[in-house]
């Protein structure tokens, strides 16, 4: 990370990395933020979710693998007291294509084993992963 920035309500965060893209963040309003970017736990699963799909869409390509679609869905629960560590991280990896002997493929490359790797260091615990697995035409 090159660069955080405080904006002048001390709530909004704007940082910048090696790719040069700028990424806001804030608080809600009911605790004084603006809600004028994500929350920052918010980019943790979003961090999750690119780094997991990027790994499982290389390795589908590699085997060549047709896929018409592919979604993650990540639900994180969050402790009630600070420090606000996510206590646990489901993560449901859903592929759309029409031909059925693609999902042996798919199943082979077990996505859930990626999201117990990278949420590794997001969760308190490390017991309280989750992940789920659905192809569909």
């Amino acid at each position: 990370m090159n660069s955080v920035f405080a904006g002048p309500s001390f709530s909004i965060f704007a940082a910048k990395g090696d790719s040069n893209h700028w990424v806001m963040m804030d608080a809600p309003e009911s605790v004084g933020g603006l809600n004028a970017g994500s929350r920052p736990n918010d980019l943790v699963l979003f961090a999750l979710a690119g780094c997991t799909a990027s790994d499982v869409v290389g390795i589908l390509r590699k085997k060549r693998t047709p896929l018409q679609g592919f979604e993650m869905h990540l639900t994180g629960q969050e402790a009630e007291e600070h420090p606000k560590v996510f206590t646990e991280i489901h993560v449901e990896y859903v592929f759309f294509g029409d031909d059925n002997r693609n999902e042996s493929q798919i199943l082979y490359i077990a996505p859930p084993r990626f999201s117990r790797e990278r949420g590794r260091s997001l969760l308190a615990t490390e017991s309280n992963r989750s992940s789920s697995l659905r192809v569909r035409p």
